[in-house]
């Protein structure tokens, strides 16, 4: 999927709502650590090489675009649901190294992983079959369906993500997301449906507010979260769309370069055990996305 805002104001109002949040950032290692020295006694990441060669290096560096409460860089450090994951997973494999937030626009996260220049991502991505080709993917961490956000009251009366529905009416998203390329697919079969791209999630919303366009076609969690964070924004999210991808499609997942799938395996694990022992229920809770279980469980 994908993520970004608006005027720099409001992106920094988001941003430093999200630090007031997260009282404990990701950005730093564990407390008594030195990044790169190995004080686990189970040094878990020993069965990833890519892991391996982040603990030598000191730092784990994850690209981070403007999209909370996903993800986002408040005070050069990365907050947020997926950040928070991040920094509980690194404590648990025995990773004793500085967490770094890259900021990466979103449509360059995928080639950055594949170059290894950055090691994973903290935004909303969706696992398609492009990606999957050029880089591994983890499990689900959110699962995060896109809707459409509209004015008040739906005066265009939209009822699906679709020709029919979106006729004559001007649809933005943002920039290197699937969200966007369904929409052009939609418009190229009607050109009366006109299509806007912005670079960030937050500018879509900004843009919808101020009826710029008809509708943006954004992630349900962005979407909602704005609404909730900023008493100045007029839409509402539309539910239950005709054309709407089903939760299993809508999985944002972790990209880490192909030549290490042990870290997928690694991570998946790990993931599991937070899932059951309450953790990840606790950090989505912290976040605003409640009920907790409804964004990580697929039913």
């Amino acid at each position: 999927m994908g993520s970004s805002k608006t005027v720099k104001t409001f992106a920094l109002t988001v941003g430093a709502i999200a630090a007031l949040l997260l009282a404990g950032c990701a950005s730093t290692p564990a407390a008594g650590s030195a990044p790169g020295a190995s004080s686990s006694p189970n040094a878990l990441y020993k069965s990833s090489p890519a892991l391996v060669k982040i603990q030598k290096a000191g730092v784990f560096n994850i690209g981070v675009d403007t999209e909370p409460p996903l993800s986002s860089i408040s005070g050069g450090k990365a907050v947020g649901v997926i950040p928070d994951v991040l920094a509980e997973f690194v404590k648990r494999v025995g990773l004793t190294v500085k967490i770094n937030a890259v900021a990466t626009p979103f449509s360059s996260m995928i080639p950055e992983v594949q170059s290894n220049r950055i090691d994973t991502i903290a935004a909303g991505m969706y696992n398609t079959p492009a990606r999957a080709q050029v880089v591994n993917f983890t499990e689900p961490i959110v699962y995060n369906p896109g809707t459409l956000i509209v004015a008040p009251g739906n005066p265009k009366k939209i009822k699906g993500i679709n020709a029919a529905s979106l006729h004559g009416l001007t649809v933005g998203s943002y920039a290197g997301t699937t969200l966007l390329t369904e929409l052009q697919a939609i418009a190229a079969k009607d050109p009366s449906i006109q299509v806007k791209a912005f670079t960030t999630a937050p500018l879509l919303a900004l843009a919808v507010s101020q009826g710029q366009v008809d509708a943006g076609y954004i992630d349900q969690v962005s979407g909602s979260y704005f609404l909730k964070q900023d008493s100045t924004l007029k839409y509402e999210v539309l539910t239950n769309l005709a054309g709407a991808d089903p939760k299993s499609e809508t999985g944002d997942c972790l990209p880490v370069n192909k030549s290490d799938p042990e870290f997928v395996t690694l991570f998946n694990k790990i993931y599991d055990q937070m899932k059951a022992d309450g953790t990840a229920a606790k950090i989505m809770t912290k976040n605003g996305l409640t009920p907790p279980a409804s964004f990580y469980n697929l039913k």
